[in-house]
């Protein structure tokens, strides 16, 4: 089974090259980890969702776009932290440019 999680704010921040993904708050005092992960992106280059599975059949994913709009899948890593229950907070991408074509922008927006 594949849970669903929709992120809440895009970030890019340039001087460190990393795209941040919000869920919601993460759990006081929890420090973000590495985990291996699958960025889904767009033809236009554009960052679609991240799939945490790791390879599992079973997992979660974090998505920021449709799923219609994914066109291809790049192994990596990402910060991952998590909220009290364990789920996905928020994943920091490093290195996102050699992933996302203009991370900087984005042609997708939060919904409620």
């Amino acid at each position: 089974m594949l849970r669903e999680h929709r992120a809440q704010s895009y970030r890019y921040d340039a001087a460190s090259d990393r795209i941040a993904l919000a869920v919601r708050p993460p759990a006081n005092g929890r420090a973000a980890r590495r985990v291996p992960g699958s960025l889904l992106v767009s033809a236009r280059g554009a960052l679609v969702g991240v799939d945490l599975r790791g390879g599992a059949p079973m997992g979660e994913v974090v998505m920021w776009g449709p799923h219609e709009d994914v066109a291809s899948t790049h192994d990596t890593e990402v910060e991952l932290a998590t909220d009290e229950d364990g789920d996905p907070a928020e994943l920091t991408i490093p290195r996102a440019s050699a992933w996302v074509r203009d991370a900087a922008c984005t042609p997708y927006r939060a919904t409620s």
